[in-house]
């Protein structure tokens, strides 16, 4: 029975990698069909067994894939349950890819469920990963329903720069109808901008292809064509237009009701302008929103039916007061600016961080040269009173550098100057130490004997810096009993000192009766581990929480 056991499991290990491998590959072939053949990855995804999903991952990447089969598909999902996986996992793992396009989809749920705000801040924080997730077909999609949000606040500048993008994302990745819609858009951008000859100059774009362009893009361009001719007062040009709208578009549900309308109206033809109309709401009768009651409204007035026209403008305004409301209790406008202003504070506050850790590590090092400078002093000079003070000389600048982090100056030029300074004396010292140049030991002596203090004094001022720097530790020592000066002994462990090398300081004898009274408020066992390690190894914690 037992030869039985290890083969079972080795036959358990075999079957789950090959499932995983299966799982694997159906998910990236999903993936690698999703642009040309949506369809056909929906249907792989939403035929596969859940449950074989057993890594974190592999969930993850199913969530993504089913989101994005889903919008391809035109399945418009209102909840971010399905998503829920990926955004968890690729928060904190996967590559820009995974997470541009997560932020997008993310940013189309949002969308659709009618909270532009949080779609806008998702899209802004995808925008930010456009540079390192080379998927260009994400980048312009993005782009696209930026423009769109922004076109929905009457923001046409803002839309026009994001149509732009998408455009220009398009035509590099050679998908024809996106960058022919996309190019409509601009016009439509230009036109609201009363920019008339830009407007038909990226139209003029779309005309040696006519003949393959899609239905509804033909649509779109001629509603566009129509609105700017209307602008110019070029009627010869909107009937032209108008007629175009009925020879070119043969599907009538496709047919720009509202701008043939708008034709008829521009051209005095008032029952011709309401017929079309109720084309338009035989055709399209969930759009009747306020561009409808708009121009019914118009029309009967300049018919002289005012009854009608009052009836009618007050469902204009009802729907346009309701738009109003939401675009002006909206913040999505300024979704973007404030999350580029956060990614901007984070970046300022990381550089603080930077050249703290910086400074702090210049101690650290100005400590380590000493103490070598204090090695090899002592090969040439054998002076126990050179040695106590070669440690010492940095007590100026530490009471310096404590001084510009509490007044939060932590890049101005005397911080600089501080740093500036300690190096000058460590290649002095430096100097001194490696030729054994008289000359040159002397002029190091000098700058070491310039800044030279007490010791106390020394001990008070790191407790300060490290009250500072590791504001946990120092609290830590307090609520144990110690003092400000024990504290600072304290800190001579965590500069890298070592009992051993306090000993010429304070003698053996002293630097004992230190160790045993610090041990004893930190409830240390005199034969416990060694204060530094215990030191090190509190301090770490005690940051990490």
């Amino acid at each position: 029975m037992r030869p039985l056991v290890p083969l079972i499991i080795l036959s358990c290990l075999f079957f789950s990698c090959t499932n995983r491998k299966q799982t694997d590959a159906q998910l990236k072939q999903a993936d690698c069909i999703m642009l040309q053949h949506p369809d056909s990855s929906l249907v792989i995804l939403q035929g596969m067994d859940r449950s074989a999903l057993k890594t974190k991952s592999q969930q993850a990447y199913y969530s993504l894939l089913i989101s994005q089969a889903l919008d391809q598909n035109s399945i418009y999902v209102t909840s971010d349950s399905l998503i829920a996986p990926a955004v968890n996992y690729y928060e904190n793992h996967g590559n820009a890819k995974q997470k541009l396009r997560t932020c997008y989809y993310m940013a189309v749920i949002a969308n659709n469920a009618g909270d532009a705000e949080s779609a806008m801040e998702w899209l802004a924080q995808g925008e930010s990963l456009i540079p390192q997730a080379n998927d260009t077909f994400t980048a312009a999609h993005l782009y696209t329903l930026k423009s769109s949000i922004y076109k929905s606040h009457y923001d046409y500048e803002a839309a026009l720069d994001n149509d732009i993008k998408s455009s220009d994302f398009f035509k590099s990745n050679q998908y024809p109808v996106r960058y022919s819609y996309s190019q409509v858009s601009i016009a439509d951008d230009y036109l609201h901008l009363h920019d008339l000859p830009a407007a038909n100059q990226a139209l003029d774009v779309l005309v040696p292809y006519w003949d393959s362009l899609a239905v509804f893009i033909k649509s779109r361009y001629l509603e566009t064509r129509i609105g700017i001719a209307i602008e110019a007062q070029d009627t010869v040009r909107v009937k032209a237009l108008k007629d175009s709208c009925f020879t070119q578009i043969s599907n009538s549900a496709q047919r720009p009701w509202i701008a043939i309308s708008d034709a008829y109206n521009a051209c005095e033809m008032l029952d011709s302008a309401l017929y079309i109309l109720d084309n338009y709401a035989i055709y399209q009768p969930d759009l009747l929103d306020r561009e409808y009651y708009t121009r019914v409204s118009t029309i009967y007035e300049k018919k002289g039916d005012y009854q009608q026209a009052l009836d009618t403008r007050k469902k204009a305004t009802d729907a346009v007061r309701s738009h109003i409301t939401d675009v002006l209790q909206s913040d999505t406008r300024f979704m973007e600016e404030r999350y580029k202003s956060q990614i901007a504070e984070l970046r300022q506050r990381h550089l603080r961080l930077y050249l703290i850790v910086v400074i702090i590590l210049l101690l650290v090092l100005g400590t380590a040269a000493l103490h070598f400078l204090r090695r090899a002093w002592k090969k040439s000079e054998s002076s126990l009173s050179v040695l106590k003070q070669n440690y010492y000389n940095l007590h100026k600048e530490r009471d310096l550098l404590l001084a510009a982090q509490e007044q939060s100056q932590v890049m101005n030029d005397d911080l600089r100057k501080i740093v500036n300074e300690r190096l000058s004396l460590l290649d002095k010292v430096l100097l001194g130490a490696m030729t054994s140049n008289p000359v040159d030991l002397k002029a190091a002596k000098e700058a070491v004997d310039e800044l030279l203090a007490n010791k106390d004094d020394f001990i008070l001022s790191t407790a300060k810096v490290f009250a500072a720097s590791h504001p946990k530790f120092i609290e830590y020592l307090r609520e144990h009993n110690l003092n400000q000066w024990e504290a600072g002994y304290c800190c001579l462990f965590l500069m890298g000192m070592y009992s051993k090398d306090l000993e010429p300081i304070f003698s053996r004898a002293t630097s004992n009766k230190f160790n045993s009274v610090i041990r004893t408020k930190l409830g240390l066992p005199l034969n416990g581990p060694k204060l530094k390690t215990y030191l090190l190894e509190l301090c770490r914690k005690l940051e990490e929480e």
